[in-house]
């Protein structure tokens, strides 16, 4: 079953499809939600989730009174139960598959309306007029040997809990149909409803901007200015989440097609510029990413230039080819997302987003996050195959914490996928650590791998585990 198909029966005897993607208006969802709502929670009538587990797990509804006086309505697991819903929409990996292991474990909280996160940037603070908070560093903390743990989350860790509490980490949709931004988009927005950054709702400072925005994201954009320019003092400063594809990185300004067609400038630091296009790393292939959808873009854009400046009708055959493969390789280039933490001004061309910290993060053309090119050629195998897999992310944690670069899911137990594709003489110590690690817990043939580069490698990936 995809994870995508998650039904639920509601004392009322309503089926719902628990992520509302069925052609499910968000009106209807959200009354047959409100209709059961004290029946579920006052008379403790716990919903049952139809994931195929024994005995079945309890589902709640959950309220949450948002700052435009309106009130959302969601379904919610039960908490320390998100390992437990097997192959189902409210599953999650347990902190030690995944970069949240990296954490205190104050910085992500699970609570009864949802999860409660710290930030490095609070959401409300109190500024001079006119001055930009400069970007902090994250404290830590030892809790023993190895690594210390951190104690609040940074912009790209932001980015990364995000992206997993939407589910695109997660590849279960894919085996029915494509992802497309409009959903992506929906989907983030969404996921912001349930968190919470100390006393305030995600969601009420969130946007999440397509290539194309439409009124509602103007309206959005609209109210959360509204909202920076009726604070009490001119000292009170409310920070914005802004999440969108990067077109560019400049010196001072990071641009987005979204952006633009809002009047919105995304303004910056130069030093802020440099750390996010420093060699290397999570920014350095979202980099390559934008480099390789701008260039895939460029030859659709040359090519029919090229005939209508020539006034002809129609391509030639030859011409067509390559306009048919340059299309296909523009649809199969990955994405550079962007986050951005900024506050917001109203100017007399539009509205100015005074940045105050960004992070940049590589998806795959299906949208899932990848940390190198060898990687993303398994995402993309894995999806080519209809296969179920999840990826987990790194977050803040550091390179030495160990957990799988894939895990896939419809495999008789779920399958760890290590991806090894560097040669130097730090990543072939690392290489041995992993390899030590997963040949002690899942034994030779209990986890796959691909070396990529180096001693043994092979340019073509290996058989992936059979499912079932």
């Amino acid at each position: 079953m995809s994870v995508f198909n998650t039904k639920v029966t509601l004392p009322s005897r309503i089926v719902l499809c628990a992520q509302a993607s069925d052609g499910m208006t968000d009106a209807v969802f959200q009354e047959h939600l409100e209709k059961v709502y004290l029946q579920v929670t006052k008379d403790k009538n716990p919903i049952l989730c139809n994931c195929n587990v024994t005995p079945r797990l309890k589902l709640t509804i959950r309220q949450r009174n948002r700052s435009d006086g309106t009130t959302r309505y969601y379904l919610a697991r039960y908490p320390k139960t998100s390992d437990k819903h097997v192959k189902c929409w409210f599953y999650a990996l347990p902190n030690e598959a995944s970069g949240r292991a990296g954490y205190t474990d104050s910085v992500i909280e699970e609570t009864e309306d949802g999860f409660s996160i710290r930030l490095a940037h609070p959401l409300v603070s109190r500024l001079a007029k006119g001055t930009q908070k400069a970007p902090a560093s994250t404290p830590a903390t030892h809790t023993g040997p190895g690594t210390p743990r951190k104690n609040k989350m940074t912009t790209l860790g932001f980015l990364n809990f995000l992206w997993e509490q939407a589910n695109l980490h997660d590849s279960g949709d894919l085996l029915a149909k494509e992802r497309k931004e409009a959903s992506v988009i929906w989907r983030l927005q969404n996921a912001t409803q349930h968190i919470s950054a100390g006393d305030e709702s995600v969601s009420d400072h969130f946007l999440a901007l397509p290539t194309a925005p439409t009124k509602e994201h103007r309206d959005r954009l609209e109210k959360l200015v509204e909202r920076q320019t009726a604070l009490k003092t001119d000292k009170d400063r409310t920070l914005c989440i802004i999440v969108g594809h990067l077109s560019d990185l400049y010196a001072t300004q990071i641009t987005c097609t979204g952006a633009k067609q809002l009047e919105l400038q995304l303004v910056m630091t130069s030093a802020l510029s440099k750390a996010l296009k420093v060699a290397g790393g999570i920014s350095a292939q979202a980099l390559t990413a934008l480099a390789t959808r701008k260039a895939a873009r460029a030859d659709v854009v040359r090519l029919n230039k090229q005939k209508y400046d020539e006034n002809r009708p129609a391509f030639t055959p030859s011409e067509q080819l390559a306009l048919d493969a340059a299309h296909a390789r523009s649809a199969k280039a990955p994405h550079a997302i962007f986050c951005c933490l900024a506050y917001l001004e109203k100017t007399a061309s539009g509205v100015v987003a005074n940045v105050v910290d960004a992070a940049i993060m590589p998806v795959s053309a299906h949208w899932i996050p990848y940390a190198s090119s060898f990687e993303l050629q398994v995402s993309d195998e894995l999806v080519q195959q209809k296969r179920h897999f999840i990826k987990p992310l790194r977050y803040d944690a550091a390179t030495d914490l160990i957990f799988p670069d894939f895990i896939l899911s419809d495999t008789q137990t779920p399958t760890p996928m290590e991806v090894f594709g560097r040669t130097d003489e730090t990543y072939q110590q690392r290489k041995a650590e992993k390899t030590a690690y997963y040949q002690q817990h899942f034994s030779t043939c209990q986890w796959w791998h691909w070396i990529a580069q180096g001693v043994g490698s092979t340019p073509i990936i290996p058989v992936f585990p059979p499912k079932v």
